[in-house]
């Protein structure tokens, strides 16, 4: 069940980090700005003064009455008045919460198919017993150690 449960949660994550929700979300300024990562689009509408805008590829000179349509993230730099509309809103950008789905997915599964393979009696061992093995030749290693030492001081009393 747990199994189920991480990689259902990866595939959520996964999918929540493609997909972008058809949320829209406005914001005015008179000053310098910098777009949120986690917005796909946005409009940008200078209504007075002038901004520069720049990108990855691109600086423009936006003045007066002057509208634009882009994706990903920019930047605003100048004075006046301007508003910008953002579209579509990701709830997990980036690589890392990617990362993170698609090793809860891995791990999710692995899990289910050991299981399944141990009903099916595919596997003749399980967890437990590799680790208690483990355990018990670590044991074995001090309780050996323990003998030893107490075996040569009695052979050096006996001399």
């Amino acid at each position: 069940m747990i199994g189920y449960t991480l990689a259902s949660l990866g595939l959520l994550i996964l999918a929540f980090s493609f997909i972008a929700l058809p949320l829209s979300s406005s914001y005015v300024t008179t000053w310098n700005f910098t777009s949120p990562p986690w917005f796909t689009r946005s409009v940008i509408h200078v209504h007075n003064g002038s901004f520069v805008f720049t990108n990855s590829t691109t600086t423009l000179l936006l003045n007066s009455s002057f509208k634009l349509k882009t994706s990903g993230t920019f930047s605003l730099k100048g004075e006046g008045n301007a508003s910008i509309i953002f579209h579509g809103v990701r709830l997990f950008y980036g690589f890392y919460p990617r990362l993170v789905g698609y090793l809860l997915t891995g791990i999710g599964a692995f899990i289910e198919a050991y299981l399944l393979a141990k009903r099916m009696k595919w596997v003749r061992f399980s967890m437990k017993e590799i680790i208690l093995k483990k355990v018990g030749r670590e044991r074995r290693k001090k309780e050996g150690k323990k003998t030893m030492k107490k075996g040569k001081q009695k052979k050096k009393r006996t001399i």
